[in-house]
C-alpha cells in the first residue's frame, strides 16, 4: 500500500473514531470524571468491579467496529492474494476473539457483583 493510501486510510479511521466522543463539555470535577467512589464508603468493591469492566467495554467496543471495517477493508483489497487475504482472516478472528473476552469480562463482573452482594 503506498503512502499516499495509507494516509488516506488513517485519516478515515480517525475521523470514524472523533464520532465515538460523546463528552461536549468539560466536566466539572476531574476527581470524580469517571464517578469511581471506590475509596469510600459509598460502593461495594463489587460495584466498583463492575464500573470498571464497564468503561473497559465501553472503549473496546468501538475499537472491535474499527477492527471490523479493518479486517472488511482487507478482504475487499486483497484481490485473491493468498498473503493479504491469511492477514484479513486473522484480523477477523482476532476481533471476534476480542469481543468474546470483553462479553466474558462483563459477564465475569456481573457474576462477582451477585456474589459479592450475597455474602
Amino acid at each position: 500500500m503506498s503512502n499516499s493510501k495509507k494516509t488516506i486510510f488513517i485519516s478515515l479511521l480517525l475521523l470514524l473514531t472523533a464520532s465515538f466522543v460523546v463528552h461536549a463539555k468539560e466536566p466539572d470535577n476531574y476527581s470524580n470524571y469517571l464517578h469511581l467512589t471506590c475509596g469510600s464508603g459509598e460502593q461495594s468493591i463489587a460495584n466498583c468491579i463492575e464500573t470498571i469492566v464497564k468503561y473497559i467495554i465501553t472503549l473496546a467496543f468501538p475499537v472491535a467496529v474499527i477492527f471490523l471495517i479493518i479486517s472488511g477493508f482487507l478482504f475487499v483489497t486483497s484481490g485473491g492474494d493468498p498473503g493479504k487475504l491469511e492477514k484479513a482472516k486473522k484480523t477477523l478472528t482476532w476481533t471476534i476473539i476480542g469481543i468474546a473476552v470483553a462479553v466474558g469480562a462483563w459477564t465475569l463482573a456481573i457474576a462477582f457483583k451477585t456474589f459479592f452482594e450475597t455474602l
